[in-house]
């Protein structure tokens, strides 16, 4: 719970964009946050460890990667 609170408050001073959560917390009704539908059709493990190993060995940002990734699969507007 802790760690989903560190989660939120980031969130909530535009430290990040978006954070994992249950989607039955208590906090999502608490600050009005959004729920973000399933994105499986999109997002599967092949796709989610390219992603990371861009962050993680290429230095690439998270950001950076995110929005590609987002604008690719036209559920953000380039």
């Amino acid at each position: 719970m802790i760690c989903f609170r560190l989660q939120v408050l980031s969130a909530l001073r535009g430290m990040v964009d978006i954070i994992d959560a249950n989607g039955t917390d208590g906090l999502i009704k608490k600050y009005s946050l959004k729920v973000l539908e399933e994105l499986g059709e999109h997002l599967t493990d092949e796709i989610m460890t390219d992603l990371n190993y861009q962050v993680d060995e290429l230095q690439r940002s998270p950001k950076e990667v995110a929005k590609e990734f987002l604008q690719n699969e036209g559920l953000l507007p380039k």
